[in-house]
């Protein structure tokens, strides 16, 4: 939660379960309207493509709206991301 509060702003890299469990926290809180801060994926050599394949299966399935997915900005540029992400923000 205090890191909820205190950033501006969130970027994923590749990692590990830590990675996805605090990821998967700050996608929760954006589904539950909790969230009005930007949120990127630094989508390198495709890592996230496989959690974005079982979110829209979520999706397809009811248990998702990949709404709150398509508002992420994801790119396997990182200047990309730091370019465009003080432009974005949750709906």
């Amino acid at each position: 939660l205090k890191m909820i509060e205190i950033s501006d702003a969130f970027v994923a890299l590749p990692g590990g379960m830590g990675t996805f469990d605090e990821l998967l926290e700050v996608l929760t809180w954006r589904q539950l309207n909790q969230l009005d801060k930007p949120v990127a994926l630094f989508n390198y050599d495709g890592y996230f493509d496989p959690l974005r394949k079982l979110l829209e299966h979520a999706a397809t399935a009811g248990f998702y709206d990949m709404n709150h997915l398509n508002d992420v900005l994801i790119s396997c540029e990182i200047e990309e991301i730091f370019n465009l992400l003080p432009q974005i923000r949750a709906n």
